[in-house]
């Protein structure tokens, strides 16, 4: 309640809203007041955000070079992702793992992209980073508050901790 207890405030949860509506239904039933009485049923239409979090779903090893330690990987996401305007580092986004340990990212090394025609699809570079392409690679989202990688709908960052073995 506000502090002149004539007005509730409802928060959702986090994570409790998949899509934003300008015109979703709202409806409040069985509130006592203070008086004792139950208030009428309240319906209206309230504006909703989008507070779902994008989610890694898979990864694909697209491309790797030897002579120059480049791959590129493209990664699945949930949602729509939101335009990339430029590459743009992703090191402190996602953790590359081949056969288990986390190769070093940088700035400089680990970019991404979107991938025209798909907007739920990133293509990740890795440059300059040997990667034994027979062994198990994965993909690790790290726990980030601000991020590079949103999706489309309302900002929302890479959801963190997901894991998902690279198909090659």
């Amino acid at each position: 309640l506000s502090s002149t207890q004539e007005q509730a405030i409802i928060t959702l949860p986090a994570e409790s809203v998949e899509k934003t509506d300008d015109v979703a239904v709202f409806q409040v039933t069985g509130v006592k007041l203070l008086t004792g009485e139950v208030n009428k049923l309240f319906t209206k239409t309230v504006k909703i955000t989008d507070n779902v979090a994008p989610v890694l779903t898979s990864a694909t090893l697209a491309s790797y070079d030897a002579k120059t330690k480049t791959s590129v990987f493209t990664l699945t996401l949930s949602e729509d992702m939101a335009t990339v305007a430029s590459p743009v580092d992703v090191s402190d986004e996602l953790k590359l793992l081949v056969d288990g340990t986390a190769a070093k990212l940088t700035p400089a090394t680990a970019t991404a992209t979107n991938v025209a025609g798909y907007t739920t699809k990133l293509n990740v570079t890795i440059s300059g980073v040997a990667i034994d392409t027979a062994k198990a690679i994965e993909f690790e989202t790290l726990s980030v508050t601000s991020a590079d990688l949103k999706d489309k709908a309302a900002d929302n960052v890479l959801k963190g901790e997901a894991k998902v073995t690279v198909t090659k």
